[in-house]
């Protein structure tokens, strides 16, 4: 199988497959999905790991990265911003892979950096089915 570096969006992570797939790829794709952390680690991991391109479409307009800094905090809730939480993500991926039947990908794999212990109690509460789909991906009750 190959596995992946962790990613923020789903739309390269297909685009790379497909192309993969068509030069002649058959092993089944293992994408990274970053865990729980605030945004200033993805982001730090982000630069350590050469995921610069994933990055990018965070910093596109400075207002994002105001809105990015502020997800976080208490006035988060007000911020229509990405999350520091897989959601939207997984929920892009599932979409992707069920839109495709010859799609490779076949797995997440969690990259918790540095936040271990809120990766891990939210993939048991997403494993015990304890969410509800919204349109940003789903919520954890």
């Amino acid at each position: 199988y190959l596995a992946t570096q962790f990613a923020f969006e789903a739309a390269p992570i297909f685009a790379w497959e497909k192309e993969i797939r068509a030069a002649g790829n058959e092993l089944p794709v293992y994408i990274g999905v970053p865990g729980l952390a605030t945004i200033k680690t993805l982001m730090r991991h982000a630069a350590h790991c050469g995921v610069g391109a994933s990055v990018r479409f965070l910093t596109r307009n400075p207002m994002n990265m105001v809105k990015l800094s502020l997800k976080d905090s208490f006035l988060g809730k007000y911020v229509n911003a990405p999350s520091s939480e897989p959601s939207e993500l997984m929920r892009e991926l599932i979409a992707g892979m069920e839109a495709d039947p010859d799609c490779l990908i076949k797995q997440c794999h969690l990259y918790p950096l540095g936040g271990l212990k809120k990766s891990a109690e939210w993939m048991y509460k997403v494993q015990d089915g304890n969410f509800e789909f919204n349109s940003k991906g789903f919520t954890i009750s």
